[in-house]
């Protein structure tokens, strides 16, 4: 039986959250949370998430809706602020720092220190719902500072990489394995799809990285042609033609 990972994007609605040099912090780890979603549709689990939207549940319930599905794992997003513009970094916190709230909270911590951020290290939080009214193991993310410049820029500038490394970590700790598809051999006109990451237009474009924006998602393939030995498949909501080693069958 294939894993539950709940993802759940803290504020929302009417909490915005911390706020800071024009940025808002219910929409910066609702847009991080959803980049994880995609990432994690490559490996055997289902994810599901408190929000999709900017809508507001309280802490509480975020932790109700986790526990009344399942969930094996939980991960809370957000960003921290201080009154101090000079505090900065990435933390994660814990209700207790064991098991498998540990094993995430010493990798994660690392893999964003070696992104850039200052690596704050793990913080014991008992008294946040998400942590304590969770059955399931769960860890709260401080993705840097939105109060200091710096770790906006970071936040901005490698929140691709952010998302890849948080993503590496929830695969790692709860032992997820990579989707088996069908092979591209199979591919054919009104096959559905989805974009590998790494992948690269077809065709005139050939070389061209396809947008972050567009992996993890499905699409429909409209038709399907050799194009000097390559194996190509023009994809009806992008009309363009994508490598069929770039796309797995769903």
């Amino acid at each position: 039986m294939s894993k539950l990972i709940y993802l759940d994007p803290g504020h929302g609605g009417k909490d915005s959250g911390a706020v800071g040099y024009g940025r808002n912090e219910a929409d910066d780890v609702l847009k991080m949370a959803k980049k994880v979603k995609s990432l994690l549709s490559a490996y055997n689990c289902k994810v599901g998430m408190t929000r999709t939207n900017d809508t507001y549940t309280s802490p509480k319930g975020k932790a109700e809706i986790a526990n009344k599905a399942g969930a094996d794992f939980f991960a809370s997003f957000h960003r921290n602020s201080s009154s101090s513009s000079s505090s900065k970094g990435y933390e994660t916190l814990v209700y207790a720092n064991s098991g498998i709230k540990k094993e995430f909270a010493n990798k994660v911590n690392a893999k964003m220190g070696s992104i850039g951020f200052t690596n704050r290290g793990t913080k014991v939080r008992t008294d946040l719902a998400v942590l304590h009214q969770t059955n399931m193991p769960a860890v709260l993310l401080e993705l840097g500072f939105i109060s200091n410049k710096k770790d906006n820029e970071i936040f901005v500038s490698k929140f691709d990489k952010i998302a890849e490394a948080i993503t590496a970590v929830i695969v790692d700790v709860n032992n997820l394995k990579k989707v088996t598809t069908t092979s591209n051999a199979s591919i054919k006109a009104g096959s559905t799809v989805k974009i590998k990451s790494g992948a690269k237009y077809g065709g005139a474009s050939s070389g061209k990285s396809v947008s972050s924006a567009y992996i993890g998602k499905k699409y429909t393939v409209t038709k399907v042609q050799t194009n000097n030995g390559v194996k190509e498949a023009l994809i009806k909501q992008l009309n363009s033609w994508v490598p069929t080693k770039y796309l797995s069958i769903v």
